[in-house]
Protein backbone atom coordinates (compact mmCIF):
# COMPACT_ATOMS: atom_id res chain seq x y z
CA UNK A 1 0.00 0.00 0.00
CA UNK A 2 1.74 3.74 -0.81
CA UNK A 3 1.54 5.82 1.87
CA UNK A 4 1.90 8.98 -0.21
CA UNK A 5 -1.39 10.88 0.44
CA UNK A 6 -2.80 8.99 3.35
CA UNK A 7 -3.31 10.34 6.66
CA UNK A 8 -4.16 8.76 9.76
CA UNK A 9 -7.47 8.43 10.30
CA UNK A 10 -7.97 7.45 6.90
CA UNK A 11 -9.90 4.35 6.08
CA UNK A 12 -8.91 2.13 4.25
CA UNK A 13 -10.18 -1.99 3.52
CA UNK A 14 -7.79 -5.46 3.71
CA UNK A 15 -8.03 -6.86 0.01
CA UNK A 16 -8.90 -10.61 0.93
CA UNK A 17 -11.40 -10.28 3.82
CA UNK A 18 -12.28 -6.37 3.29
CA UNK A 19 -12.45 -5.96 6.90
CA UNK A 20 -12.18 -2.03 7.22
CA UNK A 21 -8.84 -0.74 8.37
CA UNK A 22 -8.24 2.67 10.37
CA UNK A 23 -4.51 4.24 9.32
CA UNK A 24 -2.50 4.71 12.84
CA UNK A 25 0.70 5.36 11.58
CA UNK A 26 2.69 6.61 8.56
CA UNK A 27 6.37 6.18 7.52
CA UNK A 28 7.85 6.83 3.95
CA UNK A 29 7.83 3.24 3.38
CA UNK A 30 4.99 1.99 5.67
CA UNK A 31 1.32 2.16 6.63
CA UNK A 32 0.49 1.10 10.20
CA UNK A 33 -3.51 0.46 10.03
CA UNK A 34 -5.79 -1.27 13.17
CA UNK A 35 -8.97 -3.39 12.31
CA UNK A 36 -11.81 -1.25 13.03
CA UNK A 37 -14.02 -4.35 13.87
CA UNK A 38 -12.58 -6.09 17.02
CA UNK A 39 -14.34 -9.71 15.40
CA UNK A 40 -12.35 -9.36 12.49
CA UNK A 41 -9.00 -8.68 14.85
CA UNK A 42 -6.68 -11.74 13.39
CA UNK A 43 -6.47 -11.26 9.70
CA UNK A 44 -5.32 -13.77 7.41
CA UNK A 45 -1.81 -14.24 6.05
CA UNK A 46 -1.33 -12.30 2.99
CA UNK A 47 -3.77 -9.41 3.79
CA UNK A 48 -2.87 -6.15 2.41
CA UNK A 49 -4.14 -2.58 2.52
CA UNK A 50 -5.85 -0.87 -0.43
CA UNK A 51 -8.35 2.19 -0.77
CA UNK A 52 -11.95 2.03 -0.40
CA UNK A 53 -13.57 2.72 -4.31
CA UNK A 54 -16.26 5.93 -3.17
CA UNK A 55 -19.47 5.11 -3.92
CA UNK A 56 -22.89 6.81 -3.85
CA UNK A 57 -23.84 4.23 -1.38
CA UNK A 58 -21.11 5.20 0.88
CA UNK A 59 -21.06 8.79 0.28
CA UNK A 60 -24.54 9.17 1.53
CA UNK A 61 -23.27 7.32 4.96
CA UNK A 62 -21.18 10.37 5.67
CA UNK A 63 -22.42 13.95 5.64
CA UNK A 64 -23.16 14.63 2.25
CA UNK A 65 -26.63 14.11 0.65
CA UNK A 66 -27.84 13.80 -2.79
CA UNK A 67 -29.15 17.06 -4.06
CA UNK A 68 -30.75 16.29 -7.23
CA UNK A 69 -28.70 16.89 -10.87
CA UNK A 70 -26.47 19.54 -11.91
CA UNK A 71 -28.05 21.55 -13.89
CA UNK A 72 -25.32 22.11 -16.54
CA UNK A 73 -23.54 18.73 -16.15
CA UNK A 74 -26.85 16.71 -15.74
CA UNK A 75 -24.60 14.71 -13.13
CA UNK A 76 -26.19 13.80 -9.46
CA UNK A 77 -25.07 16.48 -7.24
CA UNK A 78 -23.97 15.39 -3.77
CA UNK A 79 -23.48 18.53 -0.97
CA UNK A 80 -22.31 19.32 2.17
CA UNK A 81 -22.15 23.25 4.01
CA UNK A 82 -21.15 24.58 0.30
CA UNK A 83 -18.91 21.55 -0.48
CA UNK A 84 -20.50 20.22 -4.46
CA UNK A 85 -18.96 16.54 -5.60
CA UNK A 86 -20.74 15.74 -8.82
CA UNK A 87 -20.89 11.88 -10.18
CA UNK A 88 -19.30 11.29 -13.08
CA UNK A 89 -18.73 7.63 -14.36
CA UNK A 90 -14.37 8.22 -13.52
CA UNK A 91 -15.36 9.11 -9.72
CA UNK A 92 -16.76 12.31 -8.14
CA UNK A 93 -15.83 15.72 -9.55
CA UNK A 94 -14.72 18.33 -6.86
CA UNK A 95 -14.73 22.07 -9.10
CA UNK A 96 -13.23 24.43 -7.31
CA UNK A 97 -13.01 27.49 -9.44
CA UNK A 98 -11.49 26.54 -12.74
CA UNK A 99 -10.03 23.58 -11.18
CA UNK A 100 -11.21 19.83 -10.93
CA UNK A 101 -10.49 16.98 -8.58
CA UNK A 102 -11.45 13.40 -9.17
CA UNK A 103 -11.97 11.90 -5.80
CA UNK A 104 -11.94 8.31 -6.40
CA UNK A 105 -11.72 6.68 -2.56
CA UNK A 106 -12.57 6.86 0.60
CA UNK A 107 -9.32 8.20 1.80
CA UNK A 108 -9.16 11.03 -0.92
CA UNK A 109 -12.51 12.15 0.20
CA UNK A 110 -11.14 12.12 3.94
CA UNK A 111 -8.26 14.33 3.11
CA UNK A 112 -10.11 16.77 1.08
CA UNK A 113 -12.93 17.10 3.35
CA UNK A 114 -10.23 17.65 6.51
CA UNK A 115 -8.21 20.10 4.24
CA UNK A 116 -11.60 22.14 3.71
CA UNK A 117 -13.06 21.91 6.55
CA UNK A 118 -10.27 21.92 9.38
CA UNK A 119 -12.40 18.27 10.76
CA UNK A 120 -12.77 14.52 10.35
CA UNK A 121 -15.36 13.34 7.98
CA UNK A 122 -17.83 10.96 9.72
CA UNK A 123 -19.82 8.45 9.18
CA UNK A 124 -22.81 7.23 10.10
Amino acid sequence: MRSKGLQIGNILKDKLTGARLVVIGLSENEVQTRVIDPDKFSLPEGWEAESIPLTPEILVQTVFAKDGTDPVSELDKYEYEGIILLADEAGFLFIHGEAVTIIYSVDELQNLFFALMGRELKFQ
